[in-house]
C-alpha cells in the first residue's frame, strides 16, 4: 500500500505491524549499541502500541528527570525518532514491507470505545454483548472502517461456520446453535452476508420460492410450522416490519427443507402460479408474481397506457381494460388486481393501443378525448 492511498488510520495499523515484527527480528536488542536507551525504547513502544493514550497523557507517564511532564511536541519527537533508528536496523525486507515515510504518518487517537470493539472482534466476542447503544456502536465500525478493519452490523460468533459444520445433519444441534443467536445477531449477519451464494443462515421466503411455491408473506408461517413439526432447524427472527422465518441457507439444508415441503398436501394448493394470461396469445412458462412486482423484465399495463394515450383507465369509466384489450397481439398477465406485460414487446403494445383507442373514441364519439 502506497502513501497515497494509505490513510492515519491505517499508517497506524502498519505501525503496530512493524513493531511487532521488528521485536520478532531482535532489533530492539541491537539498539542500545547505537545509543538508544531504554527509556527512549519504552517511550517509543508505549507510543506507538497504546492506541488509546494521547501524546499529552504518555508525556506524563514519562516524565523528565525534573519530574516535569514531556510536551506533547516531545512525545512526537521522541516517537519519531524511535522509528527512524529501529527501522534502520530493520531487515531490508520488512523496510521494503514498511516504508519509514508511512511509518512517520500522524498518529490518530483511537477512543477507549473504539479499542473495546476492536479487543473483542480480535477475540471473537460480539460487539453487541458489550452493552453499547446502537448509535454507539455505529460511530465505533465507521472509525474502525478507517484502520482497514471492517465490522458487521453485528460480529456473530467467530466460529459459527466451524460450530454448524461440526453439527453436520443433527437438527437438535443445529436448533441449539440457532438459540443461541440474538434475533440482532441473526439479521447482522444475513445483512453483511446478503451477497454470498453460500451464506449459512437466510430467510425461508428466498428458500420456498426456489422449491417452486408461490405464496404472500402471510403464509410463511404455515411453512414454518411445517418444518418446526418435523423437527427442522428453525428460528422466527423479529423486525419493525413483523416476524421473520430464518433457515439454514447452504444447499444441504435447502435441499432437506424442500424435501420436508414438497409433499405436503396442505402445501399444494401453494405450487399453483397465481399469474393467469388474461389476453393475447402466450407460449411457455408464465412468469412469476414476483417477476410481475419487481418489474424484471415487465411493467404495469397502467403506465403504458398513460405513456400512450396520456389517460388514466381509473378515471375513464366507459374504457376498461377488457375493451381496450380486446384483440390484443401481446400477452398480458394478470395478478391479484394488477395487469402487466412483457417490456420485450413494448412497441408493438403501444401500436396495438393507439389503433384500438381510436375505434373505442369512434364508437363513442360523445365521449370525452
Amino acid at each position: 500500500m502506497n502513501k497515497e492511498v494509505l490513510n492515519l488510520y491505517q499508517a497506524q495499523q502498519k505501525r503496530v505491524d512493524f513493531i511487532e515484527k521488528a521485536v520478532g527480528e531482535g532489533v530492539l536488542n541491537r539498539l542500545d549499541r547505537i545509543g538508544v536507551s531504554e527509556r527512549a525504547q519504552n517511550i517509543g513502544i508505549v507510543s506507538i502500541l497504546n492506541e488509546t493514550s494521547t501524546d499529552e497523557e504518555l508525556g506524563k507517564i514519562f516524565p523528565k528527570r525534573s519530574g516535569e511532564p514531556i510536551t506533547q511536541a516531545g512525545v512526537s519527537l521522541a516517537r519519531k525518532k524511535f522509528l527512524i533508528r529501529t527501522w534502520g536496523q530493520a531487515s531490508p525486507q520488512l523496510q521494503v514491507c514498511c516504508p519509514l515515510e508511512e511509518l512517520l504518518m500522524r498518529k490518530p487517537h483511537m477512543s477507549d470505545q473504539v479499542a473495546q470493539v476492536k479487543n473483542a472482534m480480535e477475540k471473537g466476542i460480539n460487539p453487541k454483548d458489550l452493552g453499547l447503544p446502537s448509535s454507539s456502536l455505529a460511530t465505533t465500525r465507521t472509525t474502525l472502517r478507517k484502520y482497514g478493519i471492517e465490522v458487521p452490523s453485528v460480529l456473530t460468533y467467530a466460529n459459527f461456520e466451524a460450530r454448524v459444520e461440526a453439527a453436520g445433519s443433527d437438527n437438535k444441534k443445529l436448533q441449539e446453535i440457532l438459540d443461541s443467536f440474538t434475533d440482532d445477531s441473526i439479521r447482522g449477519y444475513i445483512q453483511y452476508h446478503r451477497k454470498d451464494e453460500e451464506k449459512v443462515l437466510t430467510f425461508l421466503s428466498p428458500v420456498l420460492r426456489k422449491a417452486g411455491f408461490y405464496f404472500n408473506a402471510k403464509f410463511v408461517g404455515l411453512f414454518a410450522h411445517k418444518l418446526q413439526a418435523k423437527d427442522m432447524p428453525i428460528i422466527a427472527v423479529k423486525a419493525r416490519e413483523g416476524i421473520y422465518w430464518v433457515v439454514y441457507g447452504l444447499d444441504a439444508h435447502r435441499e432437506k427443507i424442500i424435501d420436508v415441503l414438497k409433499d405436503d398436501p396442505d402445501l399444494q394448493e401453494f405450487k399453483k402460479n397465481p399469474v393467469q394470461l388474461a389476453f393475447g396469445a402466450f407460449e411457455g412458462e408464465l412468469p412469476k408474481a414476483t417477476e410481475l412486482m419487481r418489474k424484471k423484465g415487465y411493467d404495469a399495463f397502467g403506465n403504458v397506457v398513460y405513456e400512450t394515450l396520456g389517460i388514466r383507465i381509473a378515471g375513464r369509466p366507459k374504457i376498461t381494460p377488457a375493451s381496450l384489450l380486446d384483440g390484443c397481439p401481446v400477452p398480458i398477465f394478470r395478478f391479484s388486481n394488477r395487469f402487466s406485460f412483457p417490456l420485450s414487446q413494448k412497441v408493438e403494445l403501444q401500436n396495438f393501443l393507439r389503433k384500438r383507442y381510436q375505434e373505442l373514441q369512434s364508437a363513442n364519439p360523445n365521449s370525452k378525448p
